[in-house]
């Protein structure tokens, strides 16, 4: 459902919030992924990806420019040292 890209906002922002579901990954990376899903409840999933979903949402255009660049920004400080 997460992924679902005709969800609006409020639906989005209520699974973000739910303890239960946000401790499945997969729940997070479809979160994240979804260009729905408002800016402020993304940026807090960032850090939690791992390396191939970090770098394949910083590759990834169809989300919110500031969720592309932080993505970019946390793979970089993470990996490229």
């Amino acid at each position: 459902i997460a992924g679902n890209r005709n969800l609006p906002d409020d639906v989005l922002r209520e699974i973000s919030s739910n303890k239960g579901w946000t401790r499945k990954y997969p729940v997070k990376v479809a979160l994240v992924n979804n260009p729905k899903t408002p800016v402020s409840v993304a940026i807090n999933f960032i850090s939690h990806l791992h390396k191939r979903d970090l770098q394949a949402l910083a590759n990834n255009r169809n989300v919110s420019s500031v969720i592309f660049t932080a993505a970019k920004k946390a793979f970089k400080s993470k990996y490229r040292k």
